[in-house]
């Protein structure tokens, strides 16, 4: 099975662009195409939510989103898309049935559970329930991790806060895994920007792109 890459995040983007699909920038206004930053940030973000997915699946989505966006289509979107493309899928294969074989007592493998990862975002996209879709899409292993890294950030935070902050803390937890070995911000995936938290008026965390200080390093050297 193959599964999907940059490559094809990046194909699917080109095609929006063939269509010339605007798209909606960080601050919510329609953009007529992608700059560099802004297709690195999208990539790395749709990555992370689809990482793991069938490569034959995130096509057919991408075709079907081709036929319905009149814009970029966004993660919520896509998870339609992807249930819509998943049930194609399924349908077209017909699989024989194989005899049922117990299986080990053995905890699951990172396959394994990237595979029941996918099957809930899926199920939960099938339903509508989206909201659930990205906290599968989020891909947290590590329950523990996770809370460690969020009460690190909210010592205070009741639970169910930390639940339904979930997907912006998981994405928080994420990008600091990946700056702390940050070496220089031209090998940077995201070219040197960082997602920056507040919180609304209703108390959920918001994050915003900004460049970190690595960036602004650089620029100050006048390097680009």
């Amino acid at each position: 099975m193959k599964t999907i890459t940059e490559q094809d995040v990046l194909k699917a983007f080109y095609q929006f662009d063939c269509r010339k699909l605007p798209v909606l920038d960080i601050n919510g206004n329609l953009s007529p195409s992608l700059d560099v930053m802004m297709r690195k940030n999208m990539c790395a973000e749709w990555m992370d939510a689809f990482d793991g997915l069938e490569a034959e699946v995130f096509e057919k989505a991408v075709q079907i989103a081709l036929k319905k966006c009149k814009k970029y289509p966004s993660l919520s979107e896509m998870f339609e898309f992807i249930a819509l493309a998943n049930g194609d899928c399924t349908r077209a294969e017909q699989p024989e049935p194989e005899a049922a074989v117990p299986a080990p007592a053995i905890s699951a493998s990172a396959s394994e559970q990237k595979k029941k990862r996918i099957a809930a975002m899926l199920a939960a996209a099938k339903t509508g329930d989206y909201k659930k879709a990205l906290e599968c899409a989020a891909g947290i292993g590590n329950d523990k991790e996770f809370y460690d890294f969020a009460r690190q950030l909210f010592p205070d935070a009741a639970a169910e806060w930390i639940g339904n902050n979930r997907v912006e803390l998981d994405r928080l937890m994420k990008q600091e895994r990946r700056c702390s070995k940050c070496g220089s911000a031209r090998r940077c995936r995201t070219n040197g920007y960082r997602f920056c938290w507040h919180l609304d008026e209703e108390g959920q965390i918001v994050t915003t792109m900004e460049p970190c200080f690595m960036k602004m390093g650089v620029k100050n050297e006048n390097v680009q």
